[in-house]
């Protein structure tokens, strides 16, 4: 599998590194193509399939899109709700 951009379409095998922990793929033991996604943060790669994408994205807006994994969404989140939770408190100071 070609993984220089951020998305790409491969044959799937048990070699396969989807980082999904929910690997629909790896569960139901389906080997075929499929197409990927890196994450933005922290590059990690998983099927299309096994994220929260719409399954009739095209794959130039899959290429063009900005994605979070689960992990750095929750990182994201995190850090807003402490960002505002700081400034509420320095306002009620």
């Amino acid at each position: 599998m070609q993984k220089a951009s951020k998305a790409a379409s491969a044959d799937t095998d048990e070699d396969d590194a989807c980082m999904s922990r929910t690997c629909i793929v790896r569960r139901n033991k389906k080997p075929g193509e499929y197409r990927w996604i890196s994450c933005d943060s922290c590059s990690d790669w998983r099927h299309v399939v096994c994220t929260d994408i719409d399954k009739n994205v095209t794959d130039e807006q899959l290429e063009n899109m900005a994605w979070l994994c689960v992990f750095c969404k929750q990182d994201v989140d995190q850090n807003v709700s402490n960002e505002n939770f700081s400034r509420e408190y320095v306002q009620k100071s």
